[in-house]
């Protein structure tokens, strides 16, 4: 019986190798440009962003965009 691998199959495998350097580009990229650090729990595949300065609300939503653009919203979770 041969098995045949799908293009699904290709995209889920692309996926999932490609998982953890996007978020590690993502936390580096919100660090440089918006100032804020971030926690990645694998486990869990979600991310915390720690903002020190409650002033920086707006870095923190843009920051948010970012990853959500990035990786995909239904592909990890995002708390604050």
């Amino acid at each position: 019986m041969e098995t045949k691998i799908t293009e699904n199959d290709i995209k889920l495998i692309k996926h999932l190798v490609d998982y953890e350097p996007k978020v590690i580009k993502c936390q580096k990229y919100i660090k440089e440009n918006f100032n804020i650090d971030s926690i990645f729990d694998e486990e869990n595949l979600s991310i915390r962003l720690i903002c020190n300065n409650i002033n920086e609300s707006l870095n923190l939503l843009a920051a948010k965009e970012y990853i959500l653009n990035e990786i995909g919203e239904e592909n990890i979770t995002i708390n604050f």
